[in-house]
């Protein structure tokens, strides 16, 4: 019994655990326009320092930003920004979840009228918002991205 559940949590964490890829600027644009985006260069309008560059995918309901951050310790105190900003929007029956991985971070938001998710792999993030009739596609496009 005991080899049994000692394989089951090997296996469990060699699945769970394991390392997710960050995309690349150049993929992160080809990936988003392949879906119908239109994606701008922001970096020079962005306001946080740290940006190595910034994306930003217009859709017609909804946009995707795309930050690449010049260190880790960037990312993380970039990362925990926008969730502040975003955590401010809470209502008393939102939804929130949070994830932590191996190095990666997620934090989804749903109100009555707003579905955010911000996911952070390595040195980047991406960033999307768009009202509740529009989550499932959203949802869908950021998973495509593998974030």
């Amino acid at each position: 019994m005991k080899k049994i559940l000692f394989l089951f949590l090997i296996l469990f964490c060699l699945v769970g655990c394991k390392r997710k890829e960050a995309l690349e600027p150049d993929m992160f644009k080809k990936k988003v326009e392949e879906k119908g985006y239109v994606v701008q260069d922001v970096t020079d309008k962005n306001d946080i320092e740290v940006t190595t560059i910034a994306l930003l995918a217009l859709h017609s309901n909804y946009e995707i930003e795309f930050y690449k951050l010049n260190s880790e310790e960037s990312s993380i105190s970039t990362y925990n920004m926008i969730t502040s900003k975003l955590e401010e929007q809470k209502k008393q029956n939102s939804k929130e979840k949070k994830e932590r991985k191996k190095n990666s971070q997620k934090y989804i938001l749903e109100t009555n009228k707003i579905y955010a998710i911000v996911s952070k792999i390595d040195n980047t993030i991406v960033y999307g918002f768009t009202t509740l009739e529009h989550k499932k596609m959203l949802q869908e496009d950021i998973k495509s991205l593998g974030y």
